[in-house]
């Protein structure tokens, strides 16, 4: 807990006097976000002022801190991270929502406000909830289109938070049509392992190019392989809620699909999950409670072979 603490403390140092992170040309905060594939050292992100995404990533740092000092009994300093992480999705929303657009925008300062929307801003902000439904509706269709106006992914580092978020706003549907538009595309061009960086509508002649170097992209990059667990969690719907995986929530997210399965590695043991309209059926290992959303139906159940009707 100290090192997370000192961790949390550095990015509060670095929030500006309007309640966001930054401003970037005034610290040193700007890092890494993702890559653009066309452009050196850029990024999918318009970067000036106070930046939208790295203010909503240092909430759901702060919401993290949060939860492991609840889990360790520290609720004051619990209180204090979650209580930093509020206010700066309020000031977020407060300032870079954009009711013209509409879209949650990449920057803002002062008085300014930038009309440049990216997909990788948009992921986080449905990730992190802001919004209200009509707002969070209006961002997970920029995401759900795959040639829209937003700034697009092209890495599979990006596209998971895509993919993700859009599993969070309720769209399963539009996630997985994502996952086979750029995995399955991946796929469909011969790919073996994940390629760090892939445009489906990219000429087959130049699809390996990156920065203008000829054969730039790597081959196989872990970072696009983060889509697994995403399916993990949101497909499969397991997510473990509770420090040693004593208990889990399992909300399957299927969408059109008519069945998926899986085993998950825990503290406890294997989680085994069958979906499906007829036949669902999960194990729980011992020494573990899964509370189980299914077809409106909400299930407490303990360890065990269950089957789900």
């Amino acid at each position: 807990m100290p090192t997370v603490r000192r961790a949390l403390q550095f990015l509060l140092e670095r929030v500006g006097p309007e309640g966001l992170v930054g401003p970037e040309e005034e610290t040193d905060w700007w890092v890494f976000l993702d890559w653009n594939r066309r452009e050196p050292f850029g990024a999918p992100v318009e970067k000036r002022g106070y930046v939208t995404v790295l203010s909503l990533m240092t909430a759901a740092a702060l919401r993290a801190g949060a939860d492991l000092a609840r889990w360790l009994g520290r609720d004051a300093e619990a209180d204090v991270f979650r209580g930093h992480a509020t206010l700066m999705l309020e000031r977020t929303l407060e300032r870079a929502w954009h009711d013209d657009i509409p879209a949650i925008v990449d920057w803002v300062r002062g008085g300014e406000r930038t009309r440049h929307v990216s997909r990788f801003t948009t992921a986080w902000a449905l990730l992190q909830g802001v919004g209200d439904p009509l707002q969070r509706t209006a961002m997970a269709e920029i995401l759900a289109h795959p040639t829209g106006r937003a700034e697009p992914t092209t890495t599979g580092y990006g596209q998971t938070y895509n993919v993700a978020a859009l599993f969070e706003a309720g769209h399963p549907d539009a996630a997985l049509a994502l996952v086979r538009r750029y995995w399955g595309g991946m796929l469909d061009r011969g790919a073996t392992t994940f390629w760090e960086s892939f445009d489906p509508d990219e000429d087959r002649a130049t699809e390996l190019d990156l920065y203008g170097r000829r054969f730039g992209v790597s081959l196989c990059h872990g970072w696009s392989g983060a889509v697994a667990a995403t399916l993990v969690t949101h497909v499969l719907g397991a997510s473990v809620s509770h420090p040693g995986a004593s208990h889990v929530d399992l909300r399957p997210q299927l969408g059109s699909l008519a069945w998926a399965e899986g085993t998950v590695p825990t503290a406890k043991g294997l989680l085994e999950l069958r979906w499906s309209a007829d036949d669902s059926q999960v194990t729980i290992p011992p020494g573990m409670r899964a509370t189980v959303t299914w077809h409106a139906r909400r299930l407490d159940l303990g360890p065990g072979t269950h089957k789900i009707a």
